[in-house]
């Protein structure tokens, strides 16, 4: 950062030690910058919503999340972190609509998991 205090990469790399450190906030903070230098750096904002999810702060999460399926619509880990959100949330029928598009795109999700969904949606 010393080096170049416009590498955005290098604000996300100490988010990740303040994230490891569970030094949250600090994390937040690098992360926010590693975006506003660069808007489309992906594990920044997977990261940003990784702190968020943690904190329990779950709507912030589900931000962080989504503002990287508007940068790549097939970036799936947003899609199962979004959904794993959702269910955190008890919002069954988002998360169930981020799993199904997940399983038929192809990936592997829990049986278990898509019966619990699909019972526990809302009609």
């Amino acid at each position: 950062i010393k080096l170049d205090p416009k590498y955005a990469k290098a604000y996300c790399n100490r988010g990740n030690a303040y994230y490891m450190k569970k030094e949250y906030d600090k994390a937040i903070m690098d992360y926010k910058k590693s975006i506003e230098l660069d808007p489309k750096y992906i594990d920044a904002y997977m990261n940003l919503g990784a702190v968020y999810f943690n904190k329990g702060e779950y709507d912030k999460a589900i931000i962080e999340y989504t503002h990287v399926i508007e940068i790549d619509p097939k970036y799936a880990k947003a899609y199962f972190n979004r959904g794993d959100t959702y269910l955190r949330k008890k919002e069954y029928d988002k998360a169930l609509q981020d799993f199904n598009l997940l399983e038929n795109s192809g990936y592997k999700i829990d049986n278990k998991l898509m019966e619990f969904l699909r019972k526990n949606v809302k009609k």
